[in-house]
């Protein structure tokens, strides 16, 4: 649960700079999707970094995680 709040605290914080980024004419539902994919990614990136044994940075862990999101999306 405490995961959870704070992915969802992060999510909003996403969407507010997608949304400067983006414009403010963008739909709720694509600010809303970007918010939840930065946040699976991140999540999935300190998954795989804590499997490893936390050494490093999470964040080299990113690039697997995209592959793995690219290849999910292959087979639909």
């Amino acid at each position: 649960v405490r995961m959870l709040a704070w992915m969802e605290a992060n999510r909003a914080e996403v969407e507010s700079l997608v949304q400067r980024r983006l414009g403010a004419d963008t739909p709720a539902y694509r600010l809303e999707l970007i918010g939840v994919l930065v946040m699976v990614l991140t999540r999935s990136a300190f998954s795989r970094w804590e499997v490893a044994g936390g050494d490093g940075v999470a964040g080299e862990h990113l690039t697997a995680v995209v592959d793995d999101l690219r290849a999910l999306l292959a087979e639909t």
